[in-house]
């Protein structure tokens, strides 16, 4: 079988290779054409109209978001997105900084949230704290992150900054022998290939600094017409440290993944030979596969490790890509050969709960096949057949009886027994339950809402969907908890009610996921705002210029496009997922109005495309529905009366032939509304008069490929700048004369999803981008193949999911899909100076030359006619060609006869330069028509 699976690869590189060399000789229509029939295929299609019950049926994750992605994303020429290439990239990604854009020499700064934290898989407490209260926490996909006090909410968690910021930590393990060594696994399999890893980090200094040591991507993909098989390692679902007499043994859990939407089958994660058990006995250097059983000729899919109170390593499984079910139980003594226990039927997720104390006594709590929770217990070690516990009752009226994860048992799902006494057992799914008595019965220890029944229940509250579960050392009454709202301490889990004290500590635990960001035109008082995954609209008001700070959240569930007022900044606007609710905040009337609320529309995207006009106050979104491609038009936003809603108007147009993914208006346009719209098969178009008689233009690049992303203007209107979504295409384009031709600007930029794009307004051949790995940035725009860099200096490699700009101050507002929002400064670059300049000038009553003593550090630039200065002076040297080659700051000598520069610098080399000379201190009185002074070096 696996000689044959093999084979099959080898064949699927070769088609391949060849589908690919078709492609690249298809005309661009051609290419257009085939990107178009993949998108009427796409396996998504019909699970993104499914409601949250016919999802959950399914087993199906509950965020549509990645779904559209992987539709929007695709290379057009394969139809399927193409993730592994971001985490190639990642590898090896550039570490210089440069000048003067944000995420160069201007730093991005993260604002926050610091009050909302994020989904939370995986916690430890550093077992080198004797106080037992520093802990770390994995965030799904924004990284490594550690507290020093989790007993004080207030205490504020920091970021581990060599694990990528974008990266889904999913397990940690301490060495047994070692405490200083931590091993970190990455990756979550639940959610079908959207939270990808990149195997296996490790930490010899207690968590501080970690190497990866066992790799993602793993080889070339292969293709065929309807699936696809990325080989690598991109899940790695638990890791156990066990000591083998004195010997430490690390054991993972890998998995792989497919794309699995409404049924359909299309990319693979992983092959035949990367997913199974590995194990390493020299810290990572060498890794082997332990004989585990096949389960129908195939591998099994391990899931949980557990050790036992005997020293012996347990493993559940979960169902494979193949279409196995899960529910093994098998157990190794010698880390070499695990042996099928028992198998328990109809099972997927399984996890298994190991006693502290008794080596014959396991719980068991897994996902049937019907997609509802099921417990076992054993006294026996599976010797004779477990017993089936009974369920919690969860008090919340939407969940039933007989399922306390409300169709999530794919998802949340939690076990956990005391350490000092296996009967007193805890569950987690929405919300979480103690057992005194082994599973027997069940008291409910917190809720996720106040809605209906909950009002009353004596309970902490604790965000819903449960993830993970750690007691504190020496404390089996105090525990953490991680879910979707970020980490929790319990200080007594004995106490029943609210006594139990539940408390969430995500104080700076910035792990938000982001889709969109809006700012205020004023800097002065500013405020922002962004849409989130599943945390509302978190709001800024006036915040630490200078670091995280709070917001407040003014909507719930998902947060989708949000806006502020640029002219008169009379309003905000946030809205909900599709065109279900966008609401308006006014400012001069103080209070909440409806633009649109019909909860059960379903009408443009799941995080619907929108833009504001406000020099006329319209709203403008995507309507689409089926194959009918229409926008919204909602106008007069400024006098919608209360408990009614804004004038809508459907905009229509034979030429819109998909589905808008971008819309923007003009700025430079007031008296009417310019818009342009973009579409999911890469069209774009210009609609003049879209406020009162829309006239349609297609303006559309000759060579575009994919679908638009963003569409920006640059310093007047004719200029315009369009990103794409896709892998395999050329992703940024620019055209100066208003679309009647286009110029690609991909130059050296990766091959990887570009998400929003500005222009620099101070500096026009600079331009940053928002991608998949963050924010990249060009400083030679304006040529035929401008050179990209890395622009991450204060942000690192996570998701840019939108890129706005405020005018007041040149500031950036970068929304992140997993690090929350940051802001960056546009500069201008120092004025040119020209060689007529310096060599003309005769004000500054220098001599022209000068000399360093020449060693290259500590130098002494010798001047004349120096006594008049002031100390701690700047300098700046230019080459002939007026390349700036030194810029650094100069100190007095006592003597006051000379200048010595502060730090290191290289030698240059002998020649001409030019200099110009700045006071780097306040300056006095009598000093200020000196400066700044200009003239000649020249070094011998």
């Amino acid at each position: 079988m696996k000689r044959f699976f093999l084979i099959f690869l080898a064949f699927l590189g070769i088609l391949f290779c060849c589908l690919l060399f078709l492609f690249s000789d298809l005309t661009v229509q051609e290419k257009r054409d085939k990107h178009k029939r993949f998108l009427e295929k796409s396996p998504v299609k019909a699970s993104l109209r499914l409601s949250k019950s016919e999802r959950k049926s399914q087993g199906l994750p509950p965020n549509k978001y990645f779904e559209r992605e992987w539709e929007l994303t695709m290379n057009p020429a394969s139809g399927k997105p193409e993730p592994e290439k971001v985490l190639a990239l990642q590898n090896n990604r550039p570490q210089n900084i440069q000048k003067r854009v944000p995420g160069g020499a201007s730093q991005w700064i993260e604002r926050g949230p610091n009050n909302v934290g994020g989904r939370t898989r995986t916690l430890l407490f550093d077992p080198n704290d004797p106080t037992h209260k520093r802990v770390f926490a994995g965030g799904v996909s924004g990284g490594l992150w550690v507290n020093e006090d989790i007993t004080n909410p207030n205490t504020s968690w920091s970021a581990i900054t060599n694990v990528p910021s974008n990266m889904s930590v999913s397990c940690i393990a301490v060495d047994p022998n070692d405490s200083n060594i931590f091993y970190l696994g990455t990756g979550e399999l639940y959610t079908l290939g959207s939270v990808t890893g990149n195997g296996v980090y490790k930490s010899t200094d207690a968590g501080m600094s970690w190497t990866n040591i066992f790799g993602g991507n793993g080889g070339s993909t292969q293709t065929l017409e309807n699936q696809k098989v990325v080989p690598g390692a991109y899940f790695v679902q638990d890791i156990a440290a066990w000591d083998n007499n004195g010997t430490t043994e690390i054991f993972i859990a890998v998995g792989a993944q497919y794309w699995r939407y409404g049924g359909a089958l299309k990319t693979y994660l992983g092959d035949f030979t990367d997913y199974g058990v590995y194990k390493t006995t020299d810290g990572g250097v060498q890794w082997t596969k332990p004989t585990v059983p096949l389960f129908n000729g195939k591998t099994q899919q391990p899931n949980d490790f557990e050790i036992s109170a005997d020293n012996k390593i347990w493993l559940a499984t979960t169902g494979n890509y193949f279409g196995d079910s899960g529910g093994a139980i098998l157990r190794s003594s010698d880390g070499d050969q695990f042996f099928e226990i028992t198998t328990l039927p109809n099972l997927n997720r399984t996890e298994i709960e190991a006693s502290a104390t008794d080596p014959e006594k396991f719980y068991v709590l897994a996902s049937t096949s019907s997609g509802v929770p099921i417990i076992y217990k054993t006294t026996d070690a599976f010797a004779s057949s477990p017993t089936e516990m009974p369920l919690p009752k969860d008090a919340d009226t939407g969940i039933s009886d007989n399922d306390f994860t409300r169709g999530q048992s794919f998802y949340d799902l939690v076990i956990e027994a005391d350490p000092n006494n296996d009967e007193i057992l805890y569950v987690g799914g929405i919300d979480l339950f103690r057992s005194a008595n082994g599973g027997s019965s069940w008291t409910q220890i917190s809720k996720w809402s106040y809605n209906n029944n909950l009002a009353d229940l004596n309970v902490s509250l604790v965000h819903a969907d449960q993830h993970a579960m750690v007691f504190r050392p020496n404390n089996p009454n105090q525990a953490v908890f991680g879910n979707d709202g970020g980490v929790y301490f319990a200080n007594d889990l004995k106490k029943e009610g609210l006594n139990t004290s539940i408390i969430q500590g995500v104080k700076d635990y910035n792990v938000t996921q982001f889709y969109t960001a809006a700012i205020a035109p004023k800097a002065v008082n500013e405020y922002f705002l962004g849409g989130t995954q599943d945390n509302g609209t978190p709001y800024f008001y006036n915040p630490n210029p200078l670091g995280p700070d709070r917001s407040n959240d003014i909507s719930g569930g998902d947060g989708a496009t949000c806006f502020v007022d640029q002219v008169g900044e009379d309003y905000l606007i946030v809205s909900y997922v599709y065109n279900a609710d966008y609401s308006l905040y006014d400012f001069n009337k103080q209070g909440w109005r409806s633009i649109i609320r019909d909860s059960d529309n379903t009408e443009g995207d799941f995080i619907n495309q929108a833009d504001l006009d406000s020099n006329k106050d319209i709203l403008y979104t995507n309507a689409s529905i089926g194959s009918s491609y229409r926008l919204y038009r909602f106008s007069d936003l400024t006098n919608i009366p209360q408990g009614g809603s804004a004038s809508k108007t459907i905009l229509e147009s034979s030429l819109l032939n998909s589905s808008p993914t971008a819309l923007k208006v003009s700025p430079y346009t007031t008296e009417m509304t310019k818009l342009l719209v973009g579409t999911e098969t890469g069209n774009l178009f210009s609609v003049q008069a879209a406020d009162s008689n829309p006239v349609w233009e297609e303006i559309t690049g000759p060579s575009f490929i994919g679908s638009i992303s963003d569409i920006e203007f640059g310093a007047s209107e004719s200029e315009i700048l369009v990103t794409f979504h896709n892998y395999g295409v050329d992703n940024i384009w620019w055209s100066f004369d208003g679309g009647s031709t286009w110029a690609s600007k991909e130059g050296d930029l990766p091959d990887l999803p570009v998400k929003s794009i500005l222009q620099n307004p101070l500096e026009p051949n600079e331009v940053i981008v928002g991608t998949e790995l963050g924010v990249w940035k060009t400083e030679n725009w304006e040529d035929s193949a401008p050179n990209w860099e890395h622009a991450y200096n204060g942000m690192s490699d996570v998701k840019v999911t939108d890129l706005q700009y405020r005018k007041e101050g040149h500031t950036v507002l970068a929304a992140t899909y997993g690090r929350g929002l940051f802001t960056g400064i546009f500069e201008a670059n120092p004025p040119p100076l020209s060689i007529d300049e310096f060599a003309n000038d005769t004000s500054t009553g220098f001599p022209k030359g000068f000399s360093p003593n020449g060693d290259g550090n500590n130098d002494t630039w010798l001047l004349d006619d120096v006594t008049d200065m002031y100390p701690r002076h700047h300098i700046q040297i230019f080459n002939r060609s007026g390349v700036l080659v030194y810029d650094g700051k100069l100190s007095a000598n006592s003597d006051w006869d000379g200048f010595s520069n502060v730090g290191s610098v290289e030698k240059l080399p002998v020649g001409t330069y030019y200099y110009r000379l700045n006071s780097g201190a306040p300056v006095p009185p009598f000093f200020e028509k000196g400066y700044p002074k200009k003239g000649v070096i020249y070094i011998k």
